[in-house]
């Protein structure tokens, strides 16, 4: 159920981002979204993230930045939805 749920997130995200050339490569946000400190801090109290962001790997696979992957089309993903 988590992988169906999730797979349907990201094609939903890939509709949205072919409705315009605007929203191909948009990005804004938070890393995490705390609601219980809300009020105190908006954000959550986690860092900004932008598109230069560096994803977390552990060392598991090669480190990329948010806009890197922003794109299912180019590397590292290379992927459309029909």
């Amino acid at each position: 159920m988590f992988h169906l749920h999730h797979g349907n997130v990201d094609r939903l995200w890939w509709l949205w981002q072919e409705k315009s050339s605007a929203n191909k490569k948009a990005f804004h946000g938070g890393s995490v979204q705390n609601t219980s400190s809300l009020d105190i801090f908006p954000n959550g109290q986690a860092p900004w993230l932008n598109k230069s962001s560096i994803l977390p790997s552990a060392g598991m696979w090669p480190t990329y930045t948010v806009g890197e992957t922003l794109d299912t089309r180019s590397w590292p993903w290379c992927y459309v939805y029909e």
